[in-house]
């Protein structure tokens, strides 16, 4: 792994691969199935390989507020409701609606909170957010 990111980073060293998760809503399994140079790859349903690249990953959770709970929002929908993490996620990643499933990632790998109390919330874990925001200059620093 030859790159920066923090959130690719803490996902390699905190998950083994394959390894199995249960989905926020019904516990239904899905499977956290390899790491790739370009991309978490999950198996999703009836065995849908899909590919969350990293970039997204780190985009997405880099636009969430400090310290501010969030809905999740996982509509499965094409209209994503604005201010939630399924619409923060579609704006880098739009192939499948995966909001859910990469919440339970980013949990597992201690980034996130989730209150799965209706409606299912997430905030990024105290401290988190300001080791963030040290790559995010130390990134902008480089260029």
């Amino acid at each position: 792994m030859d790159r920066d990111g923090t959130i690719e980073a803490v996902i390699r060293t905190s998950l083994p691969t394959p390894c199995t998760l249960g989905s926020m809503a019904r516990g239904a399994p899905f499977l956290v199935d390899e790491f790739t140079d370009e991309a978490l790859v999950l198996v999703l349903g009836q065995g849908h390989r899909t590919p969350i690249p990293w970039a997204a990953l780190e985009a997405t959770v880099a636009t969430l507020p400090t310290g501010k709970w969030i809905p999740v929002g996982s509509t499965h929908s094409h209209e994503k409701r604005p201010g939630t993490f399924e619409a923060l996620l579609a704006e880098h990643y739009s192939a499948r609606s995966a909001s859910s499933y990469v919440a339970v990632v980013l949990e597992t790998a201690g980034i996130f909170e989730l209150d799965r109390k209706r409606p299912v919330s997430l905030r990024l874990k105290p401290g988190f957010a300001t080791a963030i925001g040290r790559a995010s200059q130390w990134q902008a620093d480089r260029t």
